[in-house]
């Protein structure tokens, strides 16, 4: 399992930097390979996950494969269709991630408490948000706004599991900056994309998602580990 990991840090180095040297055909296939290495992380522990954590660890295996078809869909990132299947890929990667949190912590009647009152606050300032970015966006304006309202709910569910303490310390703490570097990640893409293009934003980009997605998969892994 550690050693997919290690591939998976080595490949993400090799994309950084051709991100960073702007050599488009070396990003492009190193990223095809990040999520399948993590993924066969995950096949590593599969023997030894415990029967009552099978829902979790198949809500992290939906959510590594969703955000490789959002990953395919990006690099070829040329008209609003490709756009549309990377952003619908990613947004199901975040609701599996989401189906995978919840039951690990303490109360899910709390949890879905705290997400309705947090839904129902993007519900009254989704319409400021979308007339604060259409110019910029565009006809692209609802999905990322959508989407941006599913990334927070991640970032929100990975503070209320690090509150619950049902997680050990380690994998609770991976699991909070893990949410919130994938926040910061797509946060820096709208950026980058919209209103500010430049090199230095595409490779900080890639650098928060390659550490987002690594310390979720490792997180949830640990924590499954742990228990069994």
């Amino acid at each position: 399992m550690y050693l997919m990991f290690a591939l998976y840090a080595v490949v993400g180095m090799v994309n950084i930097t051709a991100r960073y040297l702007d050599k488009t055909t070396i990003a492009g296939v190193s990223k095809v390979f990040l999520m399948p290495l993590l993924l066969g992380a995950c096949f590593y522990a599969w023997s030894q996950v415990p029967s009552e954590l099978n829902w979790v660890y198949m809500g992290l295996i939906f959510a590594l494969f969703f955000s490789w078809i959002g990953d395919l869909a990006l690099i070829f990132d040329f008209n609003i269709r490709c756009f549309i299947v990377g952003v619908l890929g990613f947004a199901l990667g975040h609701i599996s991630y989401l189906c995978a949190m919840v039951p690990l912590t303490n109360s899910v009647a709390w949890t879905c408490t705290l997400f309705s009152i947090y839904f129902l606050i993007c519900i009254a300032a989704f319409p400021v948000y979308i007339r604060s970015v259409y110019k910029e966006l565009g006809n692209k304006t609802v999905f990322v706004g959508l989407y941006s309202m599913l990334l927070a709910g991640l970032g929100l569910c990975s503070v209320v599991l690090y509150l619950s303490g049902t997680v050990n310390g380690v994998s609770a703490i991976c699991f909070v900056l893990g949410a919130h570097l994938f926040m910061s990640s797509d946060f820096i893409l709208v950026c980058e994309r919209f209103l500010l293009p430049h090199s230095l934003l595409r490779t900080a980009v890639m650098l928060t998602y390659i550490a987002a997605q690594g310390l979720l998969c490792y997180a949830f892994l640990r924590h499954i580990l742990f228990i069994a």
